[in-house]
């Protein structure tokens, strides 16, 4: 007989979290317009369990224990599951007991934070990282042709002979930096700005910063946000860096390595022989110029941009398809990305591969960040 209890104990607990979930997940919020966005439907739940709706507070915790309309965050899933629970809602127990929920313990008084929002599936959909506020593009996953033919004899898609071979790469989605880091965000961080261009508390982006600076930068960044959840920022890897940069075409036409500011004699863009406006001869205002396809700013000219491989000039016969990272040993040179406003526009494209020594600064010589969610 016991036994029997035991089971239907079981099953009964399972069926209330399937019906949780199906609310969640397939049912529109009882609180919420079908009409509205998922960013607007994330947002009026958060506020509706900040207004002490213990059921709200629990379709809120279920969002954030699976990763749905929010970054996945399990700490914070426990807090919004207990609240509903010393509100009253008793199912919030047995979603606690199931999900192994005590497994995730933290203080609970900052839930009057924000959302680190949202909808993940979609090519160029916009979050800003509460702790550091900084603005991140969703990339979506995919395959793409890294690097250029040294075959190609038309003048304007001329390969570099250390970006080739051309070969097929494929990477998971990421939250790639909108902007390049601004010496605004770089002061609130580190307290100083190194900058040749010193425009203090502004969005100029942050430059003469060596590879060394930036793990500082890093380190302490990601202390701060280890405080709101499992989620980290790093420098992204020369494969992203590409892949970000050529970004997603329109429906039917396929990622090539066409660079798009070649497509014109004299781009928009902040380097020595674009068309860079008011701007020329110094860095620009982060956004000053035309975004790429995926809406990310300033991937090519304006200031170069560390990544985190090491360089080494043969790295594509290296790669493989889902390996294309170089971590190389501390003090090896390191791969820089995207030109700047020293350079000719031929430098300033999807595939040109350069190099720095890691203790070397610049006044041309910035960055941009990937966010990563560590569960």
């Amino acid at each position: 007989m016991n036994t029997y209890r035991c089971l239907f104990k079981q099953m009964t607990c399972a069926l209330v979290i399937l019906l949780i979930g199906f609310n969640w997940f397939v049912l529109p919020s009882r609180s919420m317009s079908s009409s509205l966005t998922s960013s607007d439907r994330m947002c009026a739940l958060l506020q509706t369990a900040r207004d002490g709706d213990p059921a709200a507070q629990c379709e809120l915790g279920l969002a954030y224990y699976y990763g749905r309309g929010v970054l996945k965050d399990p700490y914070e899933a426990a807090c919004w599951i207990k609240r509903a629970y010393d509100n009253g809602w008793e199912q919030a127990r047995t979603i606690w007991n199931d999900l192994q929920l005590w497994q995730y313990p933290r203080a609970c008084e900052s839930l009057e934070g924000g959302l680190m929002m949202v909808v993940r599936n979609q090519p160029g959909d916009v979050m800003v990282e509460p702790v550091l506020g900084i603005h991140f593009v969703w990339v979506p996953k995919g395959c793409f042709n890294m690097g250029c033919s040294p075959l190609a004899k038309d003048r304007k898609t001329r390969c570099p002979k250390n970006a080739s071979p051309k070969h097929k790469v494929c990477q998971k989605g990421f939250w790639m930096g909108q902007f390049e880091v601004t010496q605004a965000q770089w002061e609130a961080v580190m307290g100083d700005n190194p900058s040749f261009f010193n425009r203090s508390g502004t969005g100029y982006p942050v430059e003469s910063v060596s590879f060394y600076d930036i793990q500082e930068f890093l380190d302490r960044a990601n202390e701060r946000m280890a405080e709101a959840g499992p989620h980290r920022v790093a420098l992204p890897t020369e494969a992203q860096w590409e892949y970000a940069c050529i970004g997603k075409r329109r429906r039917a036409e396929t990622m090539d390595q066409r660079d798009s500011l070649q497509e014109r004699p004299r781009p928009m863009a902040n380097c020595g022989t674009c068309d860079a406006g008011e701007y020329r001869g110094r860095t620009a205002p982060t956004g000053s110029y035309p975004p790429n396809r995926l809406g990310l700013y300033d991937m090519n000219g304006n200031v170069r941009e560390w990544c985190a491989d090491a360089y080494v000039k043969d790295a594509y016969t290296r790669h493989t398809m889902k390996q294309s990272w170089i971590q190389g040993n501390p003090n090896d040179a390191r791969v820089v990305r995207g030109g700047s406003w020293t350079d000719n526009a031929d430098r300033v494209s999807c595939r040109y591969r350069e190099k720095s020594l890691p203790g070397i600064t610049g006044h041309n010589l910035g960055f941009r960040l990937v966010l990563y969610d560590d569960l």
